[in-house]
C-alpha cells in the first residue's frame, strides 16, 4: 500500500495514524476518492481531515505477493488513556514472520500522556494478553479531546519486548505540525517520512538536516535470513529497523550514514549514530562454553550487496599500493558524484543505482540478512530530486530523501502500489 496525504495546515502525526488505521482497516478505500466518500458516509471526526487536500495526495492499494498488504499484517488505533487533551495515542501494527505466519512481531508508536506533538516507538514479538485482531480501534467518529472511550492499547510481553522506547518526534521536531505524509506498508515492511511546516504539490520541500522542516524516513523491514542459527526455531524475528536513538525526527540517513565507518560495539551516545538496528540475533562468538547468548536490539553494520560498513565508508575508495601486498583495495558502494551512472544489466546503457539493503554483524558472526529483497523498498543512487519517479520491472517507484536531504544523491526508493 502507498499513501500520500497532503495538507494545508498543520496536522498532529497521532491524527494521521487514525487515518491511516483507517485506511488499512478498511479494503474498500482503495483511492482518495474513496477516502473523502467514505469519511463523509461514516461520520469521522470532522478534525481528521481538515485541510486534507485530496489534489495532491495519492492512495494505491494494488500490492501483491510478498509486497502486498494482507489479513497477515493488522493494525488498530487507541487514543491510550482518558486524558483531556488529543495527544494520548497507540498505533500498533501486527506483522507475520516471512517464512511463518504463525510468528509475530509488533511495532507501535504511541504517548501515553498528553504532550503535545510527541510519538515513540516500541517493538515487541508477543502480547501480554490477547490478540491484536480481537482488540477495539478507537472509534473513528470520536471527538480526540475528553474522557471519551480509548479502544484498547495492547501491552507487550516486557520478556520479549526490544528495549526501551525511542523518540521519533517532538514538539519541536514537526510531529505538530505535519504537513505531507508519505507511507510504504507490505506485510514484510514499513517506510514513512513527513513534510512539516509548509505545504508542497509534490509532498517535499528545500529544509532538510533540520526535524522541523521534515522527519524521516523511518524503516521498520523484515530481511531473507542468512545464517543457520537465525531461524523461528531460534526464536529470532527477522526485523531491521532505523535506530530511534538518533534524536527526535531524524530517520535514514541522519548524519551522512554512507560516508561514516560505524563501531557496533560502541557503548555511549555516540553509538546512538549507528543508522540501523535488528530485532535480535544469536551471538555466534566462539567460546569455551555451551551458551549462545541472544541479543536483543544491537547495532549492526549496514550493506550494499555484499559490500558492508564495519571496515570502510560506503563512499570511500581504497586504491590499495601496488608495491604492498596487505593494504586495502576497495571500491565505491555508493557514489556522491553528479552525474555518475551505473551499467545497465545488459551493458547497453547507463542508468542510476537501485541498490539492495543489507545488514550483518561481523564481531557476533552473524551474516545478517537482505531487507530489500524482502521489504520490497531500495537505497537509490543518482540524481534525483524528492518526489521523483521511475519505472523498474513493471512497477513504478517513488523516490523519498533522507534526513540529510538529497544532495549526495542517495535516497529510498518505495514502490507506489
Amino acid at each position: 500500500m502507498y499513501i500520500k496525504l497532503n495538507f494545508t495546515s498543520d496536522k498532529k502525526i497521532h491524527h494521521i495514524y487514525r487515518v491511516v488505521n483507517e485506511i488499512i482497516n478498511t479494503p474498500g478505500i482503495a483511492n482518495v476518492a474513496s477516502l473523502q466518500s467514505t469519511a463523509t458516509a461514516n461520520s469521522w471526526w470532522a478534525t481528521l481531515l481538515t485541510g486534507f487536500d485530496a489534489n495532491t495526495s495519492e492512495i494505491i492499494r494494488t500490492g501483491t505477493g510478498t509486497t502486498g498488504l494482507t489479513s497477515n499484517t493488522v493494525s488498530r488505533f487507541a487514543k491510550n488513556g482518558v486524558g483531556s487533551t488529543d495527544d494520548q495515542h497507540a498505533w500498533t501494527l501486527e506483522f507475520s514472520h516471512y517464512d511463518d505466519n504463525t510468528k509475530k512481531y509488533y511495532i507501535q508508536f504511541q504517548n501515553a500522556t498528553d504532550s503535545a506533538g510527541v510519538s515513540t516507538v516500541r517493538t515487541a514479538n508477543g502480547l501480554s494478553s490477547g490478540t491484536l485482531s480481537s482488540a477495539n480501534s478507537f472509534a473513528i467518529t470520536s471527538v480526540g479531546t475528553g474522557t471519551v472511550s480509548p479502544g484498547t492499547a495492547p501491552t507487550f510481553n516486557n520478556s520479549l519486548a526490544s528495549g526501551s522506547s525511542g523518540s521519533i518526534g517532538s514538539s519541536t521536531s514537526g510531529f505538530s505540525t505535519v504537513r505531507t505524509f508519505f507511507m510504504y506498508l507490505s506485510d514484510n515492511a514499513l517506510v514513512f517520512c513527513c513534510t512539516n511546516g509548509n505545504t508542497y504539490n509534490v509532498g517535499f520541500g528545500n529544509s532538510y538536516g533540520n526535524s522541523t522542516g521534515f522527519t524521516g524516513p523511518f524503516i521498520y523491514s523484515q530481511y531473507n535470513r542468512f545464517d543457520y542459527t537465525n531461524t523461528n526455531a531460534t526464536n529470532i524475528t527477522p526485523l531491521m529497523f532505523t535506530n530511534w536513538g538518533r534524536g527526535a525526527g531524524v530517520g535514514f540517513g541522519g548524519i551522512a550514514d554512507w560516508d561514516r565507518i560505524d563501531n557496533t560495539l560502541h557503548s555511549t551516545a555516540t553509538g546512538n549514530f549507528i543508522p540501523f538496528r535488528v530485532f535480535n540475533l544469536i551471538s555466534a562468538y566462539p567460546s569455551t562454553t555451551a551458551s549462545w547468548p541472544m541479543i536483543l536490539q544491537p547495532y549492526v553494520s549496514w550493506g550494499i550487496g555484499t559490500r558492508y560498513n564495519e571496515y570502510t565508508a560506503l563512499t570511500t575508495v581504497s586504491g590499495g599500493s601496488t608495491s604492498v601486498l596487505t593494504t586495502v583495495a576497495q571500491g565505491a558502494a555508493i557514489f556522491k558524484t553528479v552525474h555518475t551512472r551505473y551499467p545497465s544489466s545488459d551493458l547497453k546503457t547507463q542508468t542510476f543505482g537501485m541498490l539492495p539493503i543489507s545488514w550483518r554483524h561481523s564481531y557476533y558472526n552473524n551474516s545478517g540478512g537482505d531487507a530489500s529483497t524482502q521489504g520490497g523498498w531500495y537505497l537509490f543512487n543518482g540524481d534525483y530530486y524528492p518526489g521523483d519517479e521511475f519505472s523498474f520491472g513493471g512497477k513504478t517507484y517513488k523516490i523519498l530523501p533522507t534526513w540529510s536531504g538529497y544532495v549526495d544523491r542517495v535516497g529510498i526508493a518505495i514502490p507506489k502500489e
